[in-house]
């Protein structure tokens, strides 16, 4: 009886021994798993592109695009190209393009006439690659300009808190710079 008695000791000391080691490892088990998350986490966010750097640069190469599409295009002025055309409006305005003078034909052309839309309005609004636009032509260089060209100025949907994106092209004109701004707008 005392031998059954020992016997049963040791067996239940050998069970309560068990019983710490497999609480010990899954201790161990649960903590592996929180630190392997844990870097998953921190990787993953890591990794990740920040969105709103991406969106701004975009939205920047965006525009630049589209000044660069403009400038290159042919206006309903005697088919002459958009360049031949702002250059008498910012100078002379001495084209004669069927009744308009060379600022109305870009103002109408780019920003649209009596509720027809303009070509902004399709390269912008349309496609929904932005909530609106500012496009102005300006006296001076980049960061030194000193007025707009002849009310050469088209806004359309920014509110007055938008992220604004811009681009700026300096053009040469006659000894003097002027400069296509276009802004792409997000309104929050």
């Amino acid at each position: 009886m005392i031998l059954k008695k020992k016997i049963k000791k040791k067996e239940k000391s050998k069970l309560r021994k068990n019983r710490k080691a497999q609480m010990e490892l899954i201790g161990i088990a649960l903590v592996v798993v929180l630190i392997v998350f844990g870097f998953l986490f921190f990787l993953g966010s890591m990794l990740k592109p920040a969105k709103k750097e991406h969106e701004q640069f975009a939205k920047v190469q965006l525009a630049k695009n589209m000044l660069n599409a403009i400038v290159n295009t042919k206006t309903q002025c005697n088919s002459l190209d958009f360049m031949t055309v702002l250059e008498d409006c910012a100078t002379r305005e001495r084209l004669d393009c069927s009744g308009r003078t060379s600022c109305e034909v870009i103002l109408q052309d780019l920003g649209g006439v009596s509720g027809d839309d303009g070509v902004l309005d399709m390269m912008i609004l349309f496609p929904s690659l932005a909530d609106g636009y500012r496009w102005q032509v300006q006296r001076g260089s980049p960061g030194r300009t000193t007025g707009i060209v002849h009310g050469l100025s088209i806004e359309k949907y920014c509110a007055p808190n938008a992220d604004i994106e811009a681009a700026h092209q300096p053009i040469p004109i006659q000894g003097n710079t002027i400069t296509i701004v276009m802004e792409l707008c997000t309104n929050r």
